[in-house]
């Protein structure tokens, strides 16, 4: 994976926490709605009682799990990819990567941040930033 794609996984991967958020709070609100609401044993075709509740409780706890492993994974990479800036050497080259991936700023925005002209700044500073990042993917792939 290149420097920049592996950098843009922190936005991308924190808003699928969001996303995963919003989906259990949807499911907590329905299972409340559907474990309050009367309603009469459903018969399945074989005569049997159906257990709604039962049921109810067992895609709920499903459904958590398999969005609670999900979620644990994005916010994994999003903590990858935050020490991977952490450890670059350069405190405006880290600047540069965490303004721009972690803070989604603009390139006249973190120009103006760190002081530098705004084609410098995209083109050389940024260049050589992601060439650390790659450098320190490397090393940590060799290990």
């Amino acid at each position: 994976m290149k420097p920049k794609e592996y950098l843009w996984q922190y936005r991308r991967c924190l808003e699928r926490v969001r996303q995963i958020e919003a989906r259990l709070d949807i499911l907590y609100s329905e299972a409340e709605i559907q474990a309050v609401a009367p309603k009469a044993d459903i018969v399945k075709g074989n005569g049997t009682k159906h257990d709604r509740i039962g049921d109810l409780a067992v895609r709920i706890a499903d459904a958590t799990e398999r969005l609670n492993a999900e979620r644990n994974e994005a916010l994994r990479v999003v903590e990858e990819v935050a020490s991977v800036i952490d450890a670059v050497g350069d405190p405006i080259q880290s600047r540069i990567l965490y303004d721009r991936y972690i803070a989604n700023m603009s390139w006249f925005d973190i120009a103006e941040d760190i002081g530098y002209d705004a084609t410098h700044t995209r083109g050389r500073l940024h260049g050589a930033a992601l060439e650390a990042v790659r450098k320190i993917l490397e090393e940590r792939h060799n290990d």
